[in-house]
């Protein structure tokens, strides 16, 4: 089943096209052994033979077909399986999100794809960001080469707001695939005059990453303090509220960059620890930060009611 969802998601299959798809070659099949059977009648003097060979042909295609539908054709979203009586609806009938997008699965399938790519990979020098190129006394930008890219790492400014707004779409439409029951494609996190005070903000530091002159990447950054109490300890940490890199440049060391030149500045201002939440199904997103060395610390649950 494992190579069945990586050969689907290779080849851009989606809820809907394959449950279309299944039901398609389901006819198929039926409609050629219904013709097969009668080509053969003419030739047999017990016909009763032949119907129960066409009978079970049918069953055994129509069960197959249920259960790869049942089994891969789930909504992404309540988890409940349309059925036949919905085919061809691009939207779940129980609770309205769409077929059209991914699989429940897939997340979980680009996440062990990305792994394994990353696993084949030829072995390459450890980065780039050293304590002694990093100097905290400057807000600056920091080059950092690796093959044919130059990536820069610096503080964001006002005139990278309509590249954030771009990336945090992204991020946004990556959640509301993974969770539509929290999250509502087509919005970002934050609107303009929202980023110009979060930048305004000394405790709040957005870092971008750019790639040959254009931003590429972001990370969202708090400085925060675990106030003294008697029960716990105090202490300041860096909390990471997003990180994101362009489609189109993942992969390519860039996330790594941003993450390693973090957690250095953390450290120059004094922070203790790095946290940050990821949600359940970006699998993606929490193999890279297993990766870079982070552990869980806590676990969010829900129930519906």
């Amino acid at each position: 089943m494992k190579g069945l969802k990586k050969l689907l998601v290779e080849s851009g299959f989606t809820p809907l096209g394959l449950y279309l798809a299944l039901h398609f070659f389901e006819a198929v099949i039926i409609i050629i052994a219904v013709c097969i059977m009668m080509f053969l009648g003419s030739n047999f003097d017990d016909g009763s033979v032949l119907c129960l060979c066409l009978f079970l042909v049918i069953f055994f295609v129509v069960i197959i077909t249920e259960f790869l539908s049942c089994t891969l054709c789930k909504c992404p979203s309540c988890g409940n399986y349309p059925g036949i009586k919905h085919l061809g609806q691009s939207h779940c009938p129980y609770c309205g999100a769409n077929l059209d997008g991914k699989f429940y699965w897939q997340s979980e399938v680009e996440g062990e794809i990305e792994r394994k790519n990353s696993d084949n990979k030829k072995p390459r020098e450890k980065l780039i960001v050293t304590e002694d190129s990093f100097d905290p006394a400057q807000v600056g930008a920091y080059e950092f080469t690796q093959g044919d890219n130059t990536i820069k790492v610096r503080r964001a400014v006002f005139e990278d707001i309509p590249y954030l707004l771009a990336l945090l779409s992204q991020v946004l439409e990556v959640h509301a695939r993974i969770k539509p029951d929290y999250f509502i494609s087509g919005h970002t996190k934050y609107r303009s005059t929202e980023l110009e005070d979060i930048l305004e903000d000394d405790s709040k530091r957005v870092y971008v990453a750019e790639v040959d002159g254009m931003v590429e990447g972001y990370a969202f950054c708090e400085i925060k303090e675990m106030p003294a109490k008697p029960f716990v300890q105090h202490f300041k940490y860096m909390y990471i509220d997003d990180l994101c890199v362009d489609a189109s440049f993942r992969g390519k060391d860039v996330a790594t960059v941003i993450f390693e030149f973090v957690t250095i500045e953390a450290r120059n201002l004094g922070c203790r620890d790095i946290t940050l939440n990821v949600w359940e199904g970006n699998h993606r997103a929490k193999a890279f930060y297993e990766k870079m060395g982070m552990k869980p610390q806590k676990t969010t649950m829900e129930m519906r009611i």
